[in-house]
């Protein structure tokens, strides 16, 4: 047999030889990030689903800069003590010092006008929660008035029966 006859059966043989043995299992693992955009791009345009998922990337980013406030205050509060620490062994190197207490200080106004923000949502909230129970309990008071009114008006009535 020629050589190119001898290739060509070769490569014919393996490929029957894959083809015979059974398929490999992958194992089937979900990429979140890819299905996530494939349900944004299939759910595009839904105006329930597009309010839906800015109000929760809304609550995520509120979390994180709740997160980032907290930090930054026990950050604060730690610094005080440690610089105290600090200014009492290294007196030599002091501008190296001030200069972090500067870029500490722009951190700690910003996350304390994000803790202000995220402060003054919770105090909405919690005025918005307090107006919604006390109307529940002023229907409650209500109903239970209307229920004394409707007892009192029955009882006449019978009353009024009785003497007829």
């Amino acid at each position: 047999m020629p050589v190119r006859k001898r290739g060509r059966r070769r490569s014919m043989d393996n490929t029957l030889e894959a083809l015979e043995a059974e398929p490999e299992q992958r194992t089937l693992t979900l990429d979140k990030q890819a299905a996530s955009r494939f349900i944004k791009h299939g759910l595009a345009g839904n105006d329930k689903f597009d309010m839906e998922r800015k109000e929760q990337q809304a609550k995520e980013k509120a979390r994180a800069q709740l997160k980032a406030s907290l930090l930054a205050k026990k950050a604060v509060a730690a610094a005080p003590e440690s610089s105290s620490k600090k200014s009492a062994d290294d007196s030599a190197s002091g501008s190296d010092s001030e200069s972090d207490s500067g870029e500490t200080a722009k951190a700690t106004t910003q996350s304390g006008d994000l803790a202000k923000k995220s402060k003054e949502m919770k105090v909405d909230k919690t005025a918005k929660r307090e107006s919604a129970k006390n109307k529940k309990k002023r229907s409650k008071d209500d109903r239970k008035e209307e229920q004394k009114e409707r007892r009192k008006k029955k009882q006449e009535s019978r009353k009024a029966r009785k003497a007829q």
